[in-house]
């Protein structure tokens, strides 16, 4: 009897236990839910942009060339010629601006169509067509952009005149270069080039202000630089120099008319000479080949730093990795033009007055910054007398400490 009494109060009590545990730490998760985080643990839902507020906030300098590569009014310039003239269309649910945003900000940042679609909340289909209708736009750009400016050749370039009169036929220099691609497996091996990467071999010719004139691309990367030079030359488009006019181009390519290439077993780049110079007249006419034919490296250089799907253009079907380089090409013409030559913008007449605005201007700033360092030792010595007299304690404040000292009181003044 009393064994059965003591179990059913050991199980009252167990019960009790076990209701209390509960309520106190439902008590417990209750207050902290009401307790306030502390301030610096506020977390604010950030809406993300449209593709549309994105590309309105593209009116800023800075975010407009990080993005897009150009300024704010190049854009709309860019936009402007592509809409009126080369068949840049958009449509009821995505403007003709925040397409060519789009296809700027994937070639410029090199970028893929599922980031573009990530960036600009777009689908993957909408993404595709509209890098395709921009790039078909640019592709009839290039076409009017990729050319010399003048077909006569008549004027004489200004990089040429030290030179005089050894180099005065030549008209630019010509080159190739090997832009990464991804194709598919069936043609990779005709792809791979020496160092072993899957590359297109591409051709340009550029004038000694480093703008391109001719883009010869599409050929594999297997192919030899003459054989991609044959290819071209069969080109209609492709700027022939005319009689007594002459391209600058490496050994890689044979010497003929309209071709200067340098002489053979004999030092040729510049960094060969930095230890001693030119020994004879070939190896001088050598360095001097090289120095203006590097025009030509200097402008693949600024292509390819500015429009990095140029470093490697992801996989595309068909022949839009042809298309994306020709158009980065002219990209880069339209954007060097406009934003390297200023005197073009700011409407000078010739390149020369535009080099005499900008000299007066530095002189007129060294002449600001020599005048202040000539006035400094007069500044600094007028700085000196303020500061002792605002440090130095006037004449009856002394009197009153000596009078201190030897023991007499002199009433303040």
């Amino acid at each position: 009897m009393d064994n059965s009494d003591e179990e059913s109060q050991n199980s009252s009590e167990n019960s009790f236990n076990e209701v209390v545990s509960a309520a106190m730490a439902a008590g417990y998760a209750f207050a902290h839910m009401l307790q306030e985080p502390a301030l610096g643990n506020h977390v604010f839902s950030v809406p993300e942009l449209t593709g549309r507020q994105w590309v309105d906030k593209l009116s800023d300098a800075g975010r407009c060339y990080e993005n897009c590569r150009m300024r704010p009014e190049n854009l709309v310039r860019l936009h402007s010629i592509l809409r009126d003239t080369y068949g840049l269309k958009g449509s009821r649910e995505l403007e003709s601006i925040e397409a060519l945003a789009m296809f700027l900000w994937a070639c410029g940042t090199n970028q893929c169509q599922r980031q573009m679609h990530e960036r600009f909340r777009r689908g993957l289909g909408t993404c595709s067509k509209v890098f395709s209708h921009v790039l078909a736009a640019m592709t009839r750009f290039a076409d009017d952009v990729l050319r010399p400016r003048d077909t006569s050749y008549s004027g004489k370039p200004t990089v040429l005149v030290e030179y005089t009169p050894f180099f005065d036929g030549c008209i630019g220099a010509m080159d190739g270069t090997h832009i990464d691609v991804i194709v598919d497996q069936g043609v990779r091996d005709d792809h791979i080039n020496r160092k072993g990467r899957t590359t297109q071999n591409v051709v340009a010719v550029c004038d000694f202000d480093m703008r391109f004139t001719y883009i010869g691309a599409g050929t594999e990367g297997s192919a030899h630089d003459m054989r991609v030079k044959r290819k071209a030359d069969a080109d209609a488009s492709f700027p022939h120099p005319p009689l007594g006019r002459y391209y600058l181009v490496d050994s890689g390519y044979a010497l003929r008319p309209g071709y200067l290439t340098p002489y053979p077993n004999k030092r040729y780049w510049v960094k060969e000479f930095q230890t001693r110079g030119p020994s004879d007249a070939q190896e001088l006419f050598n360095r001097h080949h090289s120095k203006l034919r590097n025009v030509i490296e200097r402008t693949f250089g600024a292509a390819k730093a500015k429009w990095q799907m140029l470093k490697g253009i992801p996989h595309y079907q068909g022949t839009k990795p042809t298309q994306i380089i020709i158009a980065l090409c002219a990209l880069h013409n339209y954007v060097h033009e406009l934003e390297v030559f200023y005197y073009e913008i700011l409407n000078f007449p010739d390149k020369e007055l535009f080099m005499l605005y900008w000299i007066v201007v530095i002189l007129a700033i060294s002449g600001t910054y020599i005048m202040k360092m000539m006035m400094m030792p007069f500044g600094l010595l007028f700085q000196r007398r303020v500061l002792m007299r605002a440090i130095r304690p006037p004449k009856a404040m002394l009197a009153r400490g000596s009078n201190l000292l030897r023991g007499h009181v002199v009433p303040a003044q």
